[in-house]
């Protein structure tokens, strides 16, 4: 739906979100208030852009509307790059530079508690040229520190590695050692935190109230689990397994981290024909998901169905195509290959002519 409001009116929108978000009436006052206060140089921040915009994509208009209105006022934004909704923002883009070796390895010190676990964690990382081009940031080197920690190889991959941690945490090496934290197994755990992350994405969202979220688990999962087995999973998501957070006041749940909650959900699409998700390939919100799913999966599928209708290829696919190309394990010959099959494809469906309301 497009807005109908003027530049204003969204600016103001803007600011009644902020107080909203911050518990506060928006009423005339709280607005005063709130434009004083910001007034004084104080910077708003806009903390993950990309994890909301398919829930609220007028808020990429509000925000330059309110930049226009009130210029006095410092706005930052952090998100991941290259969302198709960058183009539309006019500010100064800022990258920030994965962790050097020598922060890595600093890091792993300081993190893990026992020196000898460091030094040999650091070790494998030396002699990985595939683990230094993946561990280049603290979400990353925290996980890799606690599986090292565990006593747990460190994969070679970002999918992987998330992988490890989902096992580490549902109990599956426990088990191997006799101990029992939770009473669901491991696979049943993981299975119903992969269904919970693919609803949410079905969903472009990052939370979901307790009840619903058990609502609709009992309904994906009813040929697998039956109710009191889903509530149970969930419950024990949340402890001791610590995948899922709990807010007590709203009781709605959340993966935490975004990248855990991609990181379950490209687990969960090598259980699903290609035709149940490829509709998902247009949006930003599953990007990072499918990235992750390439690094592990072969992804010829899709030129298969694309070559066998046209139909099923949307131009708005290719974006997110050619990302997955680029973080594919396989040789560099079938990247060449597979990026030739995607222009080929673009370049026949774009001269037929496309429907934009596909």
């Amino acid at each position: 739906m497009k807005s109908t409001l003027g530049e204003e009116e969204l600016a103001e929108s803007f600011l009644k979100v902020i107080l909203l978000c911050r518990g506060a009436t928006s009423s005339d006052e709280n607005i005063k208030y709130l434009k004083s206060f910001l007034g004084n140089k104080t910077p708003i921040l806009l903390d993950g852009l990309d994890e909301v915009y398919s829930e609220v994509p007028i808020l990429v208009k509000a925000i330059k509307a309110f930049s226009h209105t009130y210029t006095n006022y410092q706005v930052v934004i952090t998100s991941r790059p290259n969302m198709s909704y960058l183009d539309e923002i006019e500010f100064i883009g800022i990258s920030l530079l994965p962790f050097t070796k020598s922060q890595l390895y600093q890091f792993i010190k300081s993190w893990c508690s026992d020196a000898l676990t460091a030094k040999t964690l650091i070790q494998t990382v030396e002699t990985s040229s595939s683990l230094k081009s993946t561990v280049t940031n603290p979400l990353l080197a925290t996980i890799v520190c606690h599986l090292a920690e565990s006593g747990i190889n460190i994969p070679q991959t970002e999918s992987r590695i998330y992988e490890e941690r989902i096992k580490l945490l549902t109990g599956s090496y426990d088990q191997a050692k006799g101990i029992y934290r939770q009473s669901n197994l491991p696979d049943n755990l993981v299975f119903v935190a992969e269904k919970l992350a693919f609803i949410f994405h079905m969903e472009s969202t990052r939370q979901m109230e307790f009840t619903g979220a058990i609502n609709k688990l009992v309904k994906e999962c009813r040929d697998f689990l039956n109710k009191e087995a889903v509530e149970s999973c969930l419950r024990e998501l949340i402890e001791p397994c610590d995948i899922l957070q709990l807010n007590k006041i709203t009781e709605e749940i959340t993966f935490g981290h975004f990248r855990f909650q991609e990181s379950l959900v490209s687990q969960h699409l090598k259980r699903l024909n290609h035709y149940q998700f490829i509709e998902y390939l247009a949006s930003d919100f599953w990007q990072g998901a499918f990235g992750l799913y390439a690094e592990q999966n072969d992804i010829n599928a899709f030129f298969d169905i694309f070559a066998r209708s046209e139909d099923m290829y949307n131009p708005a696919y290719y974006k997110v195509i050619d990302s997955m190309i680029n973080l594919s394990t396989t040789d560099k010959e079938k990247r060449i290959g597979m990026r030739q099959l995607l222009d080929m494809i673009s370049t026949s469906v774009e001269s037929i002519g496309f429907d934009d309301d596909y």
